[in-house]
């Protein structure tokens, strides 16, 4: 997905919330059909950009209403300029060019279940998750939750409640599941306690 009017086609200023919803409905209507869920093979912008962050936040908000997943494009080292994109998150000795850590958000990485919720504020922090969990399912529920927006111990609210742990490490949060058939709500924001 490339949103038109960032990328010069004159239907619009570029990073319009309401067009990248429109544009990636008809992707997850044809995910529903097929019962699939829906990976955006690519999508992306020049982390040069001033505005790339916005726009970034503003094509993950969409995605994760509609809960779609993807990649961005493109991750490479090389001096090359392939097809005169400068997209690269990295420079060619590489390191992060800037607008780059707008893309290290936390994201479920498994799921018990169903997701029917996602979202994350980058403002706060603030991440919420909610899914029916499948009792069939044994493998545990995984968040990762990156250390630029946690930290070293995020507060975490989870309901029904279960165990589950943290590694700070590997930056991974997995709740073990239930075992039964059950509506899970997963809050969790930097730090503290939220008001």
């Amino acid at each position: 997905y490339y949103d038109p009017g960032t990328f010069g086609i004159s239907i619009s200023r570029g990073g319009d919330s309401w067009l990248m919803r429109r544009g990636l409905s008809r992707d997850v209507k044809l995910g529903q059909a097929w019962q699939a869920p829906v990976v955006l093979t690519e999508y992306g912008i020049s982390p040069r950009l001033e505005d790339a962050p916005v726009y970034i936040g503003k094509l993950y908000a969409v995605m994760d209403k509609l809960l779609l997943s993807g990649t961005f494009w493109e991750a490479s080292m090389s001096d090359l300029i392939w097809n005169l994109e400068d997209t690269s998150l990295f420079e060619p000795g590489g390191s992060l060019r800037p607008g780059t850590p707008s893309l290290d958000r936390p994201y479920p990485r498994a799921v018990a279940g169903t997701i029917h919720r996602f979202c994350f504020q980058p403002e706060s922090g603030r991440l919420e998750l909610g899914w029916t969990e499948a009792p069939a399912i044994s493998a545990p529920t995984e968040i990762y939750l990156p250390a630029r927006v946690y930290g070293p111990s995020p507060w975490v609210e989870l309901n029904p409640g279960a165990d589950y742990t943290f590694d700070p490490d590997t930056r991974i949060l997995t709740i073990v599941p239930l075992h039964q058939a059950a509506q899970r709500r997963l809050v969790i924001t930097p730090q503290e306690k939220p008001l």
